[in-house]
């Protein structure tokens, strides 16, 4: 290569704003060379693959031993279940039932993931097709694309809302299926959650409700018994009704007095507890 020649190849490289890589070339190196570099090439090459069949066998290993470990987990709660079915502890019996749909539906994707965010990660063609079970909790604060299908880049959260699955403020488990990008998306107004139309994106997805999993809407306790509330209006608390008719029967006889006072005879009214 001549002195010329590569004095023009670096200085393009200078003007791209990085350093370019020239090969040596058979015509640059003795044959010796040469074939030392292929063979450093062609190793290269067979310790790349030999790494990648080990990755693949440990992770197949892996995965069948967790598919082993599920499986006879399910089958000791499912034991669990009917026992506690049978001396009528009907809730917990629920709650296993619960766990054991969810180990069900995890199968290859480990169960039950947190929420997201986007689905943007899941836009490769090998994710069109799969489906993904996410706990979530409903929310309208954040901008979505589309209707009932809904570009990745929507967040999951709202788009349950928007979709009617969950409510908002609304905890609970939705199915994802991840689908094709489309030409385009068409926004508009639902469940109080308002999506924007959009043009082409790589990759969409559907929210549906999971079967065999409750939603909770946050704030919410057991249902309790109420109390009457005590009087104390120094901590602010609120007056029972009791003391709210003793109030209003002094202000009465305090008016009947005064009514007194310009002859007007006493009135006989008391309001009774």
């Amino acid at each position: 290569m001549n002195l010329l020649r590569w004095n023009v190849i670096v200085a393009a490289a200078v003007v791209a704003g990085a350093w370019l890589v020239v090969p040596a070339t058979a015509d640059d190196l003795p044959a010796e060379a040469v074939k030392l570099l292929e063979k450093y090439q062609a190793d290269l090459r067979n310790s790349q693959e030999e790494a990648q069949a080990a990755k693949a066998a440990i992770d197949k290993q892996a995965y069948l031993d967790a598919k082993t470990r599920t499986e006879q987990c399910i089958a000791a709660l499912q034991q669990l279940q009917d026992s506690l079915a049978k001396t009528g502890q009907l809730d917990e019996a629920v709650a296993v039932r619960d766990r054991i749909r969810t180990l069900k539906i995890g199968g290859d994707s480990n169960g039950v993931k947190p929420d997201p965010g986007t689905l943007s990660s899941y836009t490769s063609g090998a994710d069109v097709g799969k489906t993904h079970y996410f706990e979530v909790i409903g929310a309208t604060n954040f901008t979505i694309y589309g209707t009932d299908i809904y570009s990745t880049d929507s967040p999951l959260a709202v788009a349950a809302v928007h979709a009617g699955v969950l409510q908002f403020a609304e905890k609970g488990v939705v199915k994802v299926t991840i689908l094709p990008g489309m030409e385009g998306y068409t926004g508009s107004s639902k469940n109080g959650v308002r999506s924007r139309d959009w043009s082409s994106h790589q990759a969409s997805y559907k929210v549906e409700k999971a079967p065999g999993f409750k939603t909770t809407k946050l704030g919410e306790s057991p249902a309790t018994e109420s109390k009457p509330a005590t009087t104390n209006p120094a901590a602010g608390s609120a007056p029972t009704t009791g003391a709210i008719l003793d109030d209003l029967n002094k202000k009465v006889e305090d008016l009947a007095k005064e009514l007194e006072k310009k002859g007007v005879p006493g009135l006989p009214l008391k309001i009774g507890k």
